[in-house]
């Protein structure tokens, strides 16, 4: 059982590092681009079509992190405590960027999205690193 919940929590967050160097270098960037005119409509697509993707990988990588939480020592203790701040840049920071996007293009917004974006992407690629080490 536990290897099972491992072996989930391992491949959740490699997805999740896949998905987040893709949305870093290429998705995010490519937001300047997008013609305002279009960049509503856009924002509103991304926020739906993402959502099917990160949501069920990220709540499957948070429950079973947790559940395997009491089963590993301290340095497992560490990669949740990165997870809780890839949740809470996402909470505070991206969401809150995608939602100012909803209601058109904003560089600055853009701007930030990316810069802050790079927290999670070095929070998740570490705890990729430190849960293989751990297999």
């Amino acid at each position: 059982m536990i290897e099972f919940v491992f072996l989930s929590h391992l491949i959740s967050t490699a997805i999740m590092v896949g998905v987040i160097w893709i949305v870093q270098l290429v998705h995010y960037p490519s937001f300047r681009y997008i013609e305002s005119g279009k960049f509503r409509d856009f924002a509103f697509f991304h926020r739906q079509k993402i959502a099917y993707i990160v949501a069920p990988v990220m709540v499957v990588e948070l429950l079973t992190g947790l559940f395997l939480l009491p089963h590993f020592h301290s340095i497992f203790a560490v990669s949740m405590v990165m997870l809780l701040g890839v949740w809470l840049v996402t909470f505070f920071y991206s969401i809150k960027e995608h939602n100012i996007l909803l209601s058109g293009k904003d560089e600055e917004s853009i701007e930030r999205l990316v810069k802050t974006n790079w927290y999670r992407t070095l929070l998740w690629s570490i705890r990729l690193v430190i849960i293989s080490t751990l297999a």
